[in-house]
C-alpha cells in the first residue's frame, strides 16, 4: 500500500488524480514543514527524491527526524540528491531583483560523507551512500537505440532476471554492481535503516 506527501497542495492533487483509481493506493497528506499525517513506525519503506538540496540546515534536519519516526524499526529510508553539484554552474540571474539564484532552487550541495554522517548523526543506519547515475537503470528511448545500446540493455536485462531468480544481499546485486560507473555519479543515493530497538535485558545481584 503506497501513501504520498508534499508541500504542493497542487502536486498532491495530480497524484491523488493519477492514482487513486488502484486498490493499493493509500492516503495522501499535504505536508505543513512540521509533522507528517502518519503514526510513528507507519511504513516499511519511504523514498525522499530529490528534495533535500532545495532544504535549509534546520528544515532538512527535520525532514531527516520526521522520515525516520514514520518508519518502523528495521524499515529503510531511500534519499536521492545531486552528487556533489556545483551550484555556481548552474545560477542565473535576475535583471528586475539583482539577484542570483540556482535555476532548479537548489540550495545545498551533498557529498556521500556529508550526507552519510548527517543521516548516522540522526539515529540511522547507513548501509549504502554512494554516487551512480539513475539514467543507466532506465531503459533506452527510440532515439537512443544502436547497437552498443542494445547490448547494454540486453545484458542489462539478464542480470536483472538472474536478481530475481538468484538474489544477492543488497548492496551486491548484480543490476548494481554493474551499473554503478566511476566515471558517471551524477546521483547520490544513500538507503538507510532505523535500527530495531535494543533488548533490554535485566541481571540481578549474585
Amino acid at each position: 500500500r503506497v501513501s504520498a506527501s508534499d508541500y504542493s497542495p497542487k502536486s498532491i492533487a495530480e497524484v491523488d488524480q493519477r492514482f487513486s483509481r488502484h486498490t493499493n493506493w493509500g492516503q495522501t497528506s499535504v505536508f505543513d514543514g512540521k509533522r507528517l499525517e502518519w503514526d510513528d513506525d507507519s511504513f516499511d519503506a519511504v523514498f525522499c527524491l530529490e528534495t533535500i538540496e532545495h532544504l535549509h540546515d534546520d528544515d532538512c534536519r527535520h525532514i531527516f527526524d520526521e522520515l525516520l519516526r514514520v518508519t518502523r524499526p528495521g524499515g529503510f529510508v531511500m534519499y536521492t540528491t545531486p552528487n556533489e553539484e556545483r551550484l555556481e554552474e548552474h545560477y542565473v540571474y535576475c535583471p528586475s531583483c539583482d539577484c542570483e539564484f540556482h535555476r532548479m532552487q537548489h540550495l545545498r550541495s551533498w557529498s556521500a560523507e556529508q550526507l552519510s554522517s548527517q543521516l548516522v548523526s540522526q539515529g540511522y543506519e547507513v548501509p549504502y551512500c554512494r554516487g551512480l547515475d539513475l539514467w543507466n537503470f532506465q531503459p533506452p528511448t527510440e532515439r537512443q537505440w544502436r547497437f552498443s545500446t542494445l547490448r547494454s540493455w540486453l545484458t542489462n536485462s539478464v542480470l536483472s532476471t538472474l536478481d530475481k531468480l538468484f538474489p544477492r544481499p543488497f548492496p551486491q546485486q548484480r543490476m548494481l554492481t554493474r551499473n554503478v560507473k566511476p566515471r558517471r555519479r551524477r546521483n547520490l543515493v544513500a538507503v538507510a535503516s532505523k535500527p530495531q530497538p535494543q533488548l533490554a535485558v535485566s541481571a540481578r545481584a549474585a
